[in-house]
């Protein structure tokens, strides 16, 4: 069987609409984002195609000059189990050994058993466990809002303004060299996305979100919320339903206080969720338990993650390794 690589291109959207419909109960984010990916100059949005017809894809995101994210590798529910996967997944490893890339990573749900398997058996290697949690619905926010509001005991936070470079430069450092970050491999969660934790990354999410500070001073606040709208938005777009919690430090009093804010904001501009990826840190997941998150994945243990985090070895992607998979690719960058 030959697969042959290419390009996804605008005319695959139906296909690609048809193969996500069967993911996550008909809730997959890719036909959302398709657009933008097909679009994005910096990565490569790969087709898989078997007799003239598309049968997966999968992207390959840089981050950086150096840093590489794979994401969205999504084959037919009706053509599984036929190497195409495997294919996918090689080709987005050799196109980030042929560019130069240091890091290349991905994440997934502890439950894709076949995700697992396959890129381990390719040489990613864990490096991290996050927990997914989320807040859906306009009622839900609202009360989990007036909740958090109530046991943060008067403390009163505040939205950290981009504009003001002086109130933000210290706490961009702060959040870059926080244990949150260091837990996420020096990386930002994005759900179920993560990006290299840089100051500038840290300040364009400030810029497209919004941060709040609660409790101390406004140099040393004792707790920090960074909200963005999710990833799995299509970019660009000026009513977000879905928001996504980027950092959280902080407990007691002015973590609840940042986290109603958070809410609130969310709220205010028209958001119907929040989502978060957090560490599986006892103090982070009370906070989020109080102010009204819940476990996407509640028969767990608490302290079992539901998010894992791959790196491929950096020795791996300076080496040359070949494959002998049925692949032909095809103007693949």
């Amino acid at each position: 069987m030959e697969i042959v690589l290419r390009r996804v291109r605008h005319d695959d959207m139906p296909t690609i609409v048809r193969i996500s419909s069967d993911i996550w109960d008909g809730s997959d984010y890719v036909p959302a984002i398709a657009q933008d990916w097909i679009n994005d100059e910096k990565g490569i949005f790969i087709a898989a195609e078997v007799e003239g017809l598309l049968r997966g894809f999968g992207k390959l995101t840089l981050q950086g000059p150096d840093c590489g994210w794979c994401e969205g590798l999504r084959v037919d529910s009706h053509f599984r189990g036929k190497g195409t996967a495997r294919a996918i997944a090689i080709a987005l490893i050799e196109t980030a050994r042929s560019a130069g890339l240091r890091t290349l990573r991905f994440a997934t749900s502890v439950d894709n058993i076949e995700s697992i398997h396959l890129n381990e058996s390719l040489g990613f290697r864990r490096i991290s466990g996050f927990r997914y949690l989320s807040i859906e619905g306009l009622r839900e926010m609202e009360e989990a809002q007036a909740r958090a509001a109530s046991l943060a005991g008067g403390v009163q936070a505040v939205q950290v303004s981009a504009r003001r470079e002086a109130d933000c430069a210290a706490l961009i450092a702060r959040i870059a060299g926080s244990s949150f970050v260091a837990k996420a491999g020096a990386m930002l969660p994005w759900g179920f996305m993560f990006e290299p934790a840089t100051r500038g990354s840290i300040s364009t999410s400030i810029a497209e979100g919004a941060l709040f500070a609660a409790g101390g001073d406004r140099a040393h606040p004792e707790a920090l919320l960074l909200l963005q709208p999710s990833h799995e938005a299509p970019r660009n777009d000026p009513n977000p339903t879905q928001l996504c919690i980027r950092f959280m430090e902080g407990s007691g009093c002015a973590g609840l206080a940042a986290l109603s804010a958070g809410i609130r904001h969310a709220m205010e501009h028209g958001a119907r969720g929040i989502e978060a990826s957090v560490p599986v840190d006892p103090e982070l997941m009370r906070l989020l338990h109080e102010g009204g998150f819940k476990d996407w994945w509640e028969e767990l243990a608490p302290s079992a993650p539901t998010v894992l985090l791959y790196d491929y070895p950096q020795e791996m992607l300076r080496n040359e390794s070949g494959s002998d998979a049925p692949v032909v690719q095809t103007s693949c960058m």
